[in-house]
């Protein structure tokens, strides 16, 4: 009952996993469109991506059916610039 609650893992809207797509550009991040929807996002939109060292990057959001609800694509050079 109360210990449970302890053991079950959080959901944070806004912490996504990210994939590598197959993109030119590397300020572009591509969102699923339901996730774009929970997030309140628009096509265009700038978000600011913070990594595991907690250093900011500033991307385009853009959005693609072929991402996963739940994750982002980015380019492999803007994960390791990160």
């Amino acid at each position: 009952m109360m210990y449970t609650d302890i053991l079950r893992a959080k959901k944070f809207p806004t912490r996504l996993l990210v994939d590598k797509t197959a993109s030119d550009v590397n300020s572009v991040a591509t969102l699923h469109p339901a996730t774009m929807e929970t997030l309140g996002l628009f096509c265009g939109d700038a978000v600011i991506v913070r990594g595991k060292k907690r250093r900011d990057t500033v991307l385009i959001c853009l959005s693609n059916d072929a991402v996963e609800e739940g994750r982002t694509g980015l380019l492999c050079i803007t994960t390791t610039v990160t």
